[in-house]
Parts: structure tokens; C-alpha cells; sequence
């Protein structure tokens, strides 16, 4: 059976990616920062509402 892979490592499989953007794709996947990431998600749905009311 075939485990399914996500986006990043489907990309990183491929051969039809130049290695070139692969590299860039693992520096900016080892600078995500998921709490960041999440606090940068709720400011936006914030100012969404408030543009929304």
C-alpha cells in the first residue's frame, strides 16, 4: 500500500522540479514558524470581522 505523501514531499520527489527550486523550497520550509504562522492567521480573521461590522 502507497502511503500518501503531503504537497511538500510529493515536490521534493518529483523530477520534474529543478533542484534549484527544491532547495529554496527547504530553506523556507525549515523557517516556518507554526506559531507565527497561526498568531499572523487570527490577526487577519480580526481585521476581516472588522471590516465585516
Amino acid at each position: 500500500m502507497i502511503r500518501p505523501r503531503p504537497p511538500y514531499q510529493r515536490v521534493l520527489a518529483s523530477p520534474e522540479v529543478p533542484e534549484k527550486r527544491k532547495e529554496r523550497l527547504r530553506q523556507e520550509y525549515q523557517e516556518l514558524n507554526p506559531v507565527m504562522l497561526q498568531r499572523r492567521i487570527e490577526e487577519n480573521l480580526e481585521a476581516l470581522w472588522r471590516l465585516h461590522g
